[in-house]
This record gives C-alpha cells, sequence and structure tokens, in this order.
C-alpha cells in the first residue's frame, strides 16, 4: 500500500503512526521516506511482517480451579476435547457422644435407608447445550496423589475407575432444579448407610473413609456436544428414617473440603484428525501457514499462539532517532469462528518467550508490574467489530532499543491460574487480506 499523508500545521516534531498488520512485507520494501523539515504528518504503513503459530505448552495445574468441569465435544479445528472432574469428600465431622468416630445415623428404634443423592451446583456451560447430554458417574478405584514434589495434579492425569458407572443421567437445563443437579446413588448409598448403622472402622474417621472410598469421578459420553461446569463444593446427601417416626425424613452429608479433598479436572485434546495433527511434542509449533492459515488458543489444554514481528528493528533502519510514545496490539478472532454457545477467551494475558517456546515473563500494564489481562470487547451481531487490545509499548521499546537482533515473541494465552476452569477458543487468521493481528505504534522522529 502507498504512504499516505496528512499535512496540518508546522511543529517541531514529527509522529509517525505505524499500523503493523499480519502479512506485509518489509518496510524498506515501500520505500519509506519522511523529510523531517515537513510540517507535522501522520502516516498509515502496511508494510511489516508479522508470523503467527500454534504451540502446545506443557501440562496445567487443575487442581486448584474453582469449576469442575465435564463434557465432550468435536471441533474441526482443533479436534476432540472432553473434561472429567475427580473429586474426594470428607465426613462432617459429627462426633456427639465425644468417643473420636464419626456418628452418621442418629435414630432411637431402627434406621431406614432411603436414598443417596450427589448434588452439584451448575455455573458454566460451554458448545451445544439444546444436544442432549450425558453423564456418567464413577467411583474411583485408585487413590488420588499429586505429583512428586508438588501439591498439584495436572489435566492430562488419571486415576484407574471401577468398571462399571453408579449412574448414567441426562444434564439438560430441565433437569436442574433452580441451578442444581441432583443424581440418586443407590448402591453406594446402601453400602454407605450399611457400613453407617454397623459403625464399621471405614466410616470412623477421615483417613480411614478416603481410603474405603477413594471419590467419585464424572465421565461424559462421547456423544456430547458441550461441557458443563459446576461450582467445586460437591455434596453426597444420605437420607434416611427412624422407624420410630418414619415420616420424618433425616440426613447426613458427606462434604468436598477444598483445602483437603483432592481435585482436579482432567482435560484432553485429540488433535490427530486435523491440521494440528503434527503438534505432539510441548514447546513445539506448528506454522499457520501448515494449519489453514490459522492459529489457536485453546484453554484448558495449553494450546497458545506465538506472535513474531521478524522485521521490526527496521523501523531503526528507516529512522535512526525515534521514541516510542505508545504501542497496541489488537487481536481480533476470526469472523465466525465464535458464538454465543462457543464463546471465546473471558480472559487473555501475553507472555514473552523465544526459540525454546516456553512462556516466561508476562506483559504487563506499561510501567507498572501488573499483568495485563485483557477482556475482549464482543460484537455477536456482525462478527466484525470483536477484539482483544493489549497496550505492549514497554515490550516494543525494549525491542527496538535492544542494539542486537533476538528471538523474543509473543506468547498469546488465557492466565494459566485460569485456564483450567474453561474451555474457550481463539481463531486467529493469518492471511494479510484478513489483518486479525495488528500492532500500532505512535513514534516521535527527531
Amino acid at each position: 500500500m502507498r504512504l499516505k499523508s496528512f499535512l496540518i500545521p508546522i511543529y517541531s516534531i514529527l509522529f509517525l503512526t505505524l499500523f503493523i498488520v499480519v502479512g506485509c512485507k518489509k518496510p524498506k520494501d515501500s520505500a519509506i521516506s519522511v523529510d523531517d523539515k515537513q510540517s507535522l504528518g501522520t502516516y498509515y504503513i502496511d508494510t511489516f511482517t508479522a508470523t503467527l503459530s500454534t504451540v502446545l505448552v506443557d501440562s496445567l495445574p487443575t487442581s486448584q480451579n474453582d469449576k469442575m468441569l465435564t463434557g465432550y465435544y468435536v471441533d474441526p479445528k482443533v479436534g476432540t476435547f472432553s473434561a472429567a472432574p475427580y473429586f474426594q469428600f470428607s465426613l462432617a465431622g459429627i462426633d456427639t457422644d465425644k468417643d473420636g468416630r464419626e456418628d452418621i445415623l442418629s435414630y432411637i428404634d431402627e434406621p431406614i435407608f432411603d436414598s443417596l443423592i450427589l448434588e452439584l451446583n451448575h455455573v458454566y456451560s460451554y458448545g451445544d447445550t439444546t444436544s442432549p447430554h450425558t453423564m456418567n458417574v464413577y467411583r474411583l478405584a485408585e487413590d488420588m496423589k499429586t505429583v512428586s514434589g508438588s501439591a498439584n495434579i495436572y489435566n492430562r492425569q488419571a486415576f484407574e475407575l471401577e468398571a462399571a458407572p453408579l449412574a448414567t443421567t441426562p444434564v439438560a437445563y430441565t433437569n436442574f432444579s433452580g441451578n442444581k443437579l441432583r443424581i440418586r446413588l443407590q448402591p453406594t448409598g446402601q453400602e454407605l448407610f450399611d457400613l453407617a448403622e454397623e459403625r464399621d472402622n471405614r466410616v470412623a474417621n477421615n483417613a480411614a473413609f478416603r481410603e474405603y472410598f477413594k471419590g467419585l469421578a464424572l465421565i461424559p459420553d462421547l456423544s456430547n456436544k458441550s461441557i458443563f461446569g459446576y461450582s467445586r463444593a460437591p455434596t453426597l446427601t444420605l437420607y434416611y428414617r427412624d422407624s420410630d417416626n418414619p415420616n420424618i425424613s433425616k440426613t447426613y452429608t458427606f462434604k468436598h473440603v477444598a483445602n483437603t479433598d483432592l481435585f482436579f479436572n482432567q482435560m484432553k485434546n485429540d488433535r490427530s484428525s486435523t491440521a494440528l495433527s503434527g503438534l505432539t511434542e510441548i514447546y513445539k509449533e506448528i506454522s499457520a501457514s501448515q494449519t489453514n492459515d490459522e492459529s489457536y488458543v485453546m484453554t484448558g489444554v495449553e494450546l497458545m499462539t506465538k506472535i513474531k514481528f521478524p522485521h521490526l528493528n527496521d523501523i531503526r533502519e528507516a529512522y535512526p532517532n525515534f521514541a516510542v510514545n505508545r504501542a497496541e496490539l489488537i487481536i481480533q478472532p476470526k469472523a465466525d469462528s465464535y458464538s454465543q454457545l462457543f464463546r471465546l477467551p473471558t480472559d487473555l494475558v501475553l507472555y514473552k518467550t523465544n526459540t525454546t517456546n516456553i512462556p516466561g515473563a508476562v506483559i504487563t500494564y506499561t510501567g507498572t508490574s501488573i499483568p495485563e489481562i485483557i477482556n475482549p470487547f464482543v460484537d455477536y451481531e456482525s462478527n466484525r467489530n470483536t477484539y482483544y487490545k493489549f497496550e505492549v509499548t514497554d515490550f516494543i521499546q525494549e525491542q527496538l532499543t535492544t542494539s542486537f537482533y533476538n528471538e523474543t515473541a509473543l506468547m498469546l494465552t488465557s492466565p494459566r491460574s485460569y485456564s483450567g476452569n474453561r474451555t474457550e477458543k481463539l481463531v486467529l487468521d493469518s492471511r494479510i487480506s484478513s489483518s486479525t493481528v495488528k500492532l500500532k505504534l505512535y513514534l516521535t522522529i527527531f
């Protein structure tokens, strides 16, 4: 594109505005020339290159998340995605007679079992929630453990389950009572009831109880087309009656205690049938030119987009004396790649990276140490005016004042502490005509 100049009254300093657009040529190819004796002008240049690639980053700790995600869906661009929460329960801590043993049942004559109900509080959904959604409740057959030397469990870990589910239930908004989903676990309920009535040692204290009842997992059906999320506050309530007064229901509730009971969201992504099939090793990247001119950010499984500006330093060749007043990075999703059902990432951040593709220091607000966490402006009506806007002045100043060529780049992703709480996708278009990544520089030329 030609250099465009708009003249206004004369000042002593010349301001240059550069819009750097994905897929353009080097600035020197456009024969940029500015007469520093000329009047103040604002210039638009689209002759810089940005390159995009998708990177698979190391597994994500999900044991500190506050949402329990379960579901499955197929995405033609990034493959299949599944989520399944694993979680433990604790006793309620009732010891009325002070004998050091849990008092689960309270009765005068004879206790009568009614039911055991798993209750979940719905807080999140992603995907086609109008289609049938089935969830299977399994009992764990293996003790959950954190990674050695860590307090975390990671999204790609797995623990053995019992062969048959305790319950298989349809999940839809019509099944919720308010936001609550209630699932009956009858065989396990009778088993827990019998142990409590016999005052069995397996339900006497938390250590013995967790050894006997290792926890539950919510496993999705492979026919699902959505993800449902529940607050990390599941309960197991044992309902029973006293034969002395059978008309009055009694309860005892096993609770998930966040600071003592283990939990994690298992998240899997199979890309084998997509253009991303070659992305099999962590910290490896695949160029957008090999993935239909697209790059991706996907939360929960740590697909990130790497952004490089290989010709940024050419500015110094054209203008040896300059100062960066402000730099803005505009990220626009590919048109029609999102909807109100398949939402964009709620938050995005930028990390510095290099040829290792390991995320390094987070980009902060200019002049501060506060991470720049950006929410999107979303236009669901036309899908044309949706964007994330980052201020990257400090980063660009650092790049343009370095006296040697370096391999520093930016990694676009969701904050890692948030990522395991949701599954969301961003698609970027690397074609020149689409301009999904734009760098706006405001420079003073001396």
